[in-house]
């Protein structure tokens, strides 16, 4: 399985907005094709521009003034192309989670996405939580409790992890985020 951060890769021949940024030659010259003429399909492919800028904004995976990267994830992609249907998903699946108190739901919403990114390993999880193992399975016992679904059924870990990217776009903030 591939990490997280290994995952830039250009969608539809356009530049990996991930790798833009590293560094400024690179962002140079980007801009330097900005300014060219536009290419056959100028307009359309201006268009789908805007569209993907739209869909990264809402992918960005850290809020405030610090800097932000945008989430070439496929899933993260297709969750924030329709913000309302996010909403929805996130309600179906995380309704009684997102009722818990404010410390409880963004405590377990956090520990759900460290072990997402550490790749299911409740060990590793620990260690970047700064906690115990049996913790971490505890929380992740609470979650399939609270949600209904399995952690070790594929499907519904699928409706798990896709909720995980809705909330990012129905609720920047899991600790706001009260239904």
């Amino acid at each position: 399985m591939r990490r997280a951060k290994e995952r830039h890769r250009d969608f539809g021949g356009r530049p990996d907005a991930g790798a833009i940024g590293k560094s400024p030659e690179a962002l140079r010259s980007w801009e330097q094709g900005l300014k060219k003429e536009p290419k056959e399909g100028g307009i359309n492919e201006l268009m789908q521009a805007l569209h993907d800028a739209r869909i990264a904004l809402t992918t960005l995976t850290h809020q405030g003034r610090k800097v932000v990267q945008y989430d070439t994830s496929p899933l993260a992609m297709l969750v924030s192309a329709a913000p309302a249907e996010a909403g929805r998903v996130t309600a179906a699946v995380f309704g009684s989670l997102l009722a818990l108190g404010v410390h409880e739901r963004a405590t377990l919403i956090g520990t759900l996405r460290s072990w997402c990114a550490n790749e299911g390993s409740t060990d590793r999880t620990a260690k970047q939580l700064h906690c115990h193992s049996n913790t971490v399975r505890y929380r992740l016992r609470r979650i399939e409790a609270l949600t209904e679904r399995s952690l070790h059924n594929p499907q519904e870990l699928a409706e798990i992890v896709t909720a995980l990217n809705a909330l990012r776009v129905s609720a920047p903030n899991p600790g706001e985020a009260a239904h």
